[in-house]
């Protein structure tokens, strides 16, 4: 799906710009503005914004699940506080 009509940015493109950024580091905080960056683009009209945002944010919840999923049971991948 089209996510930018002005710089051509698919959903499959935000997808993968924010393993990119997980990549690198997975507590990275990923928001619409850093993931046009990862693409070597910035927003134009804006218009896009809202969905990217939206987009980007369940991108993001997705890996947080992995996360959670990849954690051993009995385990936390969160200190618990005392």
């Amino acid at each position: 799906m089209i996510i930018c009509h002005c710089n051509r940015i698919s959903d499959a493109d935000l997808r993968g710009a924010v393993a990119c950024l997980k990549s690198r580091c997975p507590a990275a905080d990923v928001c619409a503005r850093r993931v046009y960056g990862e693409l070597g683009k910035c927003p134009k009209c804006c218009n896009c914004l809202t969905l990217a945002e939206k987009t980007v944010s369940q991108i993001d919840a997705e890996y947080v699940g992995e996360a959670l999923h990849a954690v051993p049971p009995g385990n936390t991948p969160f200190p618990l506080a005392g």
